[in-house]
């Protein structure tokens, strides 16, 4: 399972920048090579030691690195495993609200079920 996270886009930037091999880079960060390789395919996360290490020798902050996912991405709200754009819950909410204030508890939770249909599984 691949997923492009902002850790995975870095470690390899820095590796293609400085013309390193994953074993290469491995030896840097006093891990192993199949550690980088999942660390690049977003397989597994670093421990918080080894993301430490990671940020001091790409010289990028711990934060950048802990971006969930890529800018390829649109812009969203993260609920567990699933997204939901901006643009579908602005246009959401208000029905969200009317359901509410009316009182109307068919109308609200059919709002509802439209709500979670429109939220993709990452």
């Amino acid at each position: 399972m691949e997923k492009e996270t902002m850790l995975a886009i870095k470690l390899k930037e820095y590796r293609q920048v400085h013309g390193l091999t994953q074993a290469e880079l491995a030896e840097q960060l006093d891990v192993s090579d199949k550690t980088i390789s999942k660390w690049e395919n977003g397989e597994t996360y670093p421990s918080k030691r080894n993301m430490i290490r990671i940020s001091n020798q790409l010289g990028v902050s711990i934060e950048s690195l802990l971006i969930e996912s890529s800018q390829k991405e649109s812009q969203g709200l993260r609920i567990g495993n699933y997204r939901i754009d901006y643009i579908f819950m602005v246009f959401m909410i208000p029905f969200i609200i009317m359901g509410i204030q009316t009182k109307n508890y068919v109308f609200f939770a059919s709002v509802i079920v439209l709500f979670i249909i429109g939220a993709k599984r990452q």
